[in-house]
């Protein structure tokens, strides 16, 4: 009697806390949801208005408030066990209930309910302090040794920010009265990544602690960000795919839809995909240039195109959104729902089968999966699935031949996404998701599908999507420094599993700063004799360029130029037909991204005949040491899985002795014969 008593009077505790919690945030929401509407008019001469899909319900705030009413639940509609006294006197008046239960209660229970009420009047103080989880995307950003940035100041000033907890109800968060995040939790997220040498990075982060507090500034964030943009916080979209209207970004892409394409460009062969929609996906706190990626790499991209003629040039592709049938054919149910329609469609799940445990602080004051990859559930699912269905219709047309080859300006960008795990700037894994609906509307298309990945970081997502398909080759060329670049994976000994076994090709640079002529080593030596062998029927492309000139040595730090993408892209024209597609990965400083993509797109088309050709430096250098080993390991690893991998004189010389080499072994070839 004694126990369930006792078990009673802590139902009615609970059930009265809850009450009197959504009682403080209900009220907190209207107020706030006033301020926010008063801010409208201050802001929309500095906010664009948002052009709504059809999906999108009227921007009005009885949305909002339904919305919020089902985010944080309502008094009277909570799913928590329900207290014994249940008469009107104790909905209405929950402390009351509790003297009630104190005077029913035996004796040796009549101190512990003082208590309990001390507690419920600090209630909307005490919130749960929690910890910043280090980000499993780009660790080396939170190094001062390898970013450049000195994290205990980072840390310092961001403790003077607004503070809030993240969604706590979304996510079904315990809240307590006092007490803090272990490192035993900590860690548990961590492990949660399933890439060892991620944790292993992440280990010297785990003490770093950012004080969270209250979430009702959260709250009011999130809302007017929400007002501003006219969106409803709960849209679930139509599962067919939905075709985007062509959005401009700029007084430029407007002046050139008005032009007409030049003479002997009246059959473009080359397909474009862009639309303006991707590049409103941004972090809440309204600061782009802040986040290493924002919608300006597209914009900056896409000027450039646009500048030089290659617009005009080329065939624009119609965008679409994904559906959500596509994008599970590379991720969970669970995880497409979550990050295609809205974390709030998920409410009724249990935590465990969530895709994200919690939503964590950022810096700037917004919110992200991780400490570097934000999300805005009024733009990031919009953005993600027209990344994803934009790269879907160009490769289709590509298969149908109705365009030779095409590259997608797109963004997020997808190849480090996993089937349960978005990071490093990811949510669905574009390539992949493209690759599988090749392979089940295209099979004759998609018989032999090579992925070439250039991104500076490796494709992790990419890599397991594929590693038991023996008709998907995924060769990456990627910075990996032993384990200890983000994401850490890509080793040499990665060769894929199964059936899918040696149809992984890793070539993890580590040591030096690559340039021209290391890249130049790899590709003659390995990437081509692959190629060769393998045979492929259509080509993807990872196009990442953040192995360009000018990128920190956090982002980057290599020495690639901008014309030797457009050599690389050149030489994967010679298979397959010349069915190429290119998709935009990482790369974030805007001049020498644009520069990359000019020369590529120039190459796709056939506009300059200068595009890609390398320089005096490039085909007169010899690769560094680093370089030379890491071809050597590759070979010695993948030799019994591809007999081509033989060229071993090609290691240490250089482009042109390879080249004039190359020649006279023709020569005398042709001589014979």
């Amino acid at each position: 009697l004694y126990q369930q008593k006792q078990q009673d009077l802590m139902n009615s505790y609970e059930q009265a806390k809850k009450n009197i919690l959504n009682q403080q945030l209900q009220a907190y929401y209207q107020q706030i949801l006033a301020n926010a509407l008063q801010q409208q008019q201050q802001n929309m001469a500095a906010t664009q208005p948002e052009q709504m899909d059809e999906s999108d319900g009227p921007a009005m705030p009885i949305h909002l408030t339904s919305s919020m009413s089902s985010l944080l639940g309502s008094p009277g509609s909570q799913s928590v066990p329900q207290t014994p006294t249940n008469t009107k006197e104790s909905k209405e008046n929950p402390l009351a209930a509790h003297s009630k239960s104190q005077k029913k209660a035996d004796s040796d229970l009549g101190s512990a309910l003082p208590k309990l009420e001390d507690g419920l009047h600090n209630l909307g103080q005490a919130f749960v302090p929690h910890m910043i989880v280090p980000s499993p995307s780009l660790p080396n950003l939170n190094m001062a040794g390898l970013g450049g940035l000195d994290l205990t100041s980072l840390l310092a000033q961001a403790a003077q920010l607004n503070s809030f907890l993240s969604l706590p109800s979304l996510l079904k968060t315990q809240l307590a009265m006092s007490g803090q995040m272990g490192i035993g939790g900590q860690q548990e997220e961590i492990d949660r990544t399933r890439l060892d040498p991620r944790a292993a990075a992440l280990a010297s982060l785990s003490n770093a602690q950012l004080p969270i507090g209250g979430y009702p500034s959260l709250l009011k964030q999130q809302l007017r960000e929400l007002v501003l943009r006219r969106k409803s916080l709960v849209r679930e979209e139509p599962e067919e795919v939905i075709p985007m209207e062509e959005q401009s970004t700029s007084a430029v892409e407007k002046a050139s839809s008005m032009e007409v394409l030049t003479e002997g460009d009246s059959q473009p062969t080359t397909g474009l995909a862009y639309d303006g929609n991707m590049s409103r996906h941004e972090c809440v706190c309204g600061q782009s240039g802040s986040h290493v990626e924002h919608g300006g790499r597209v914009t900056s991209i896409w000027e450039r195109l646009q500048a030089v003629g290659l617009v005009q040039r080329c065939e624009r592709v119609p965008t679409k959104k994904a559906s959500l049938e596509a994008l599970r054919s590379v991720h969970s149910s669970i995880y497409v729902q979550f990050f295609a329609v809205s974390p709030t469609a998920c409410l009724k799940m249990e935590p465990s089968e969530l895709p994200l445990r919690n939503f964590v602080q950022l810096p700037c004051g917004g919110i992200g999966v991780d400490s570097d990859t934000y999300f805005n559930d009024a733009s990031t699912q919009s953005a993600a699935r027209t990344a994803a269905g934009s790269l879907i219709e160009l490769s289709a047309q590509v298969a149908e031949g109705k365009i030779r080859n095409g590259f997608a300006c797109i963004r997020p960008p997808g190849h480090h996404a996993e089937k349960d795990l978005a990071m490093g700037f990811c949510f669905f894994n574009n390539v992949a998701v493209a690759v599988r609906q090749l392979q089940q509307k295209y099979p004759e298309k998609a018989k032999r599908i090579a992925i070439i990945d250039w991104d500076v970081h490796h494709g992790n997502g990419t890599q397991l999507c594929f590693e038991n398909d023996p008709t998907v080759l995924y060769l990456s060329l990627h910075r990996h420094d032993n384990g200890n670049f983000f994401p850490g994976t890509g080793a040499v000994t990665e060769v894929g599993s199964g059936a899918g076994k040696g149809f992984t090709v890793n070539i993890p640079f580590s040591g030096d700063v690559m340039r021209d002529a290391d890249y130049l080593a790899a590709w003659r030596v390995i990437v081509a004799p692959v190629l060769e062998h393998y045979d492929p029927t259509f080509i993807m492309v990872s196009a990442g360029f953040d192995a360009c000139t000018g990128h920190a040595n956090a982002l980057g730090g290599y020495e690639v130029s901008a014309p030797m993408f457009g050599f690389m892209t050149r030489q994967l024209l010679q298979y397959a037909e010349g069915r190429v597609v290119l998709a935009l990965e990482g790369g974030y400083e805007l001049s020498a991204i644009s520069d990359a993509v000019e020369h590529c797109v120039k190459v796709l088309c056939g506009a300059d005949e200068d595009a890609g050709r390398l320089s005096a430096d490039a085909l007169e250098g010899i690769p560094c040491m680093a370089a030379q080993e890491t071809i050597q390991k590759v070979i010695a690893i993948h030799k019994k899985h591809w007999p081509t991998l033989t060229a071993i004189q090609g290691i240490n010389t250089s482009e042109l002795q390879w080249q004039t080499l190359s020649r006279e072994l023709q020569r005398m070839s042709m001589n014979q014969n």
